[in-house]
């Protein structure tokens, strides 16, 4: 939006123009405003609706092993011993990964909130992390 916005604000001036004022309409500004008729463009992203989950998963980690809880299902394991010497947010993070992997097959088509205690995993999640095998993490149909 911000190239559109500059691209407005230099052409008109709410103080000197008034609203009927025709602002000149560039190949710069056609290629800003053609990004939103990318329907993949304008779905990524949080939503700006309300949502309520359907499904609930829980995960946690520990040095020695991780769990996952969702509904009345349980999904746990332990590290290997080279996973054991990884730092914690990455194994929390592996946890939630493995844990949603289990569960994949019922989280089709559902809203998931996903509750984790490392706020370093929340933030990863609710940010889409950044460009690796992690992102796969969303709200809507995982």
């Amino acid at each position: 939006m911000r190239p559109i916005q500059l691209h407005l604000l230099h052409f008109w001036k709410p103080s000197t123009r008034d609203l009927t004022y025709q602002i000149p309409f560039t190949q710069h500004l056609k290629d800003h405003l053609n990004w939103w008729l990318d329907r993949a463009n304008t779905t990524k992203g949080k939503s700006l609706h309300q949502w309520s989950a359907t499904l609930t998963i829980t995960t946690d980690a520990s040095k020695t092993g991780f769990g996952g809880h969702m509904n009345n299902q349980i999904f746990q394991g332990f590290w290997s011993v080279q996973e054991q010497k990884q730092h914690i947010n990455l194994l929390e993070l592996e946890a939630v990964i493995r844990t949603v992997q289990h569960f994949l097959p019922q989280l089709q088509n559902q809203n998931v909130l996903l509750k984790c205690d490392n706020t370093t995993v929340v933030q990863y999640v609710n940010k889409q992390g950044a460009p690796s095998p992690y992102t796969f993490v969303t709200r809507h149909g995982v």
